[in-house]
């Protein structure tokens, strides 16, 4: 056998050398692969950071208001509540539909609301309309009170004051008005229930509230 045929023999073949080629290939992108990995481990960490922070970002600013002050957010809220149902009582009146309440038995607010003390003395204009106002002004003074909160300036006592005053006037109407569905009318109403605790629960935080007011000798 010549020496040429022994080269050819020993020699690998063409199919022997691309697998051998395919093969070191694919060594080096696993290779190339297992060195990236921490890096692109790293970076989906990093991004997942910022989604993270993002989210808890966008809670503290929800949630904000609520940590810092939450007994004027109470308050907002009370108010808001309250303007809202205050406002469907007025609009009923003055639309003429029927309330979504029912109309039988000891509870019935039409029988309360189309009542002669429905509406303010000597006019026609119901008391809600004055429900609505109340509202606003404790929502204005509640908003006063979170501003403040929120640039961390202290409350001035007086407005604490304000709001408790607010909330006594209140009271004495809602009691008026309970003693006339309870004594009067013989009926009751939902919607006034739902606005006089949300009366009484503006009464209770401002009264909180005034009771752990700073002293007047540190504001600013």
């Amino acid at each position: 056998m010549t020496r040429r045929q022994l080269q050819r023999k020993h020699s690998p073949s063409a199919q022997a050398r691309k697998q051998t080629r395919e093969e070191r290939e694919r060594y080096v992108r696993q290779r190339a692969a297992r060195m990236a990995a921490p890096a692109l481990a790293g970076q989906e960490w990093v991004e997942r950071e910022r989604r993270r922070e993002r989210r808890r970002r966008v809670v503290d600013g929800l949630l904000g208001p609520v940590r810092r002050a939450p007994g004027p957010t109470a308050l907002l809220v009370f108010a808001v509540l309250g303007v809202g149902v205050s406002a469907y009582l007025t609009t009923v009146h003055y639309a003429g539909i029927p309330l979504v309440c029912s109309t039988t038995g000891v509870v019935d607010c039409a029988a309360v609301t189309s009542s002669a003390y429905s509406v303010i003395p000597g006019t026609a204009v119901p008391i809600t309309v004055l429900g609505v106002g109340w509202f606003l002004g404790s929502g204005a003074l509640a908003i006063a009170s979170l501003i403040a909160a929120m640039t961390g300036r202290q409350e001035p006592r007086r407005l604490r004051r304000s709001h408790a005053l607010l909330g006594v006037t209140g009271l004495i109407a809602v009691l008026y008005l309970v003693f006339v569905e309870a004594v009067r009318l013989h009926r009751l109403c939902e919607w006034c229930t739902a606005v006089h605790l949300l009366v009484f629960g503006t009464l209770l935080v401002t009264l909180a509230r005034l009771q752990h007011a700073p002293p007047s000798g540190n504001q600013r």
